[in-house]
């Protein structure tokens, strides 16, 4: 059942009530270019291209499903801290191996990306790991 409010709509279901976030009231007049006419914009127009071809390209789409990657499998690598080697959990594993493929990218060369993927794989690692630089890490 969806009941209406002023503003939002709101959807309840058996166990509980769950609020949409689109906003129902919203007018979108002051969204419509300076020439439409607020009754009658043909939204399509403004992505129509004149100057493309108006060949038929293809008649058909098939769709095969979703298609999801197979699960990681480990290859029990260690790696090198501070020259020692050491073994890592799958999940740790699959982790370093993401960013092992990426060292020398320009991805992985932004401060940002570098400072977030530290430390969320230090806490991949608890305290008696002993590892609490990054650099220390050899991949």
């Amino acid at each position: 059942t969806t009941v209406a409010s002023t503003n939002k709509s709101a959807k309840y279901t058996e166990s509980h009530c769950e609020e949409s976030v689109i906003d129902t009231s919203r007018s979108l007049a002051h969204e419509l270019p300076a020439h439409a006419d607020k009754d009658k914009h043909d939204w399509n127009a403004d992505y129509d291209d004149d100057d493309e071809d108006e060949e038929v390209k293809w008649k058909t789409l098939e769709h095969h499903g979703v298609r999801f990657s197979q699960f990681y499998k480990p290859h029990g690598i260690p790696l090198l801290h501070k020259g020692q080697e050491l073994r890592l959990k799958p999940e740790q594993e699959e982790v370093a191996n993401f960013w092992a493929q990426i060292i020398g990218s320009e991805f992985a060369e932004k401060p940002t990306v570098k400072k977030n993927f530290e430390e969320a794989f230090l806490e991949l690692f608890d305290a008696s790991a002993g590892i609490k630089n990054f650099d220390d890490l050899d991949f």
